[in-house]
């Protein structure tokens, strides 16, 4: 059951989304927004990791229901060959890491 920022029950059975695949993603960086809020991360942290899934998934163009090592290789790959980028940029692939086991845990629906 969805609920708005108002705590008003917002009922979705009859409409179809045109992107259900983005709408998903959404809604699993929203509960990992507040399943970080709840452990009281900073909002910098929080959004500074959002920002890297996000960067990630737009780099890969897939959801995370389709990555693959091999799109984390390529990703940091990059970053580092191509963009030059230094190893504590890299480091912050721990955003990635903290992210996938919150989407696959059954805890969490």
């Amino acid at each position: 059951m969805a609920v708005d920022s108002a705590g008003r029950v917002l009922d979705f059975g009859a409409v179809r989304f045109l992107h259900p695949e983005d709408h998903v993603f959404t809604q699993m960086l929203t509960g990992w927004r507040n399943q970080q809020l709840s452990r009281n991360l900073a909002f910098g942290t929080i959004e500074g990791r959002e920002r890297l899934v996000t960067r990630f998934q737009e780099s890969t163009n897939e959801y995370p229901w389709q990555w693959t090592p091999a799109h984390v290789d390529e990703f940091y790959g990059d970053l580092r060959s191509v963009k030059d980028a230094a190893q504590s940029t890299i480091r912050t692939q721990a955003a990635l890491r903290a992210f996938c086991p919150y989407v696959a845990s059954p805890d969490y629906g």
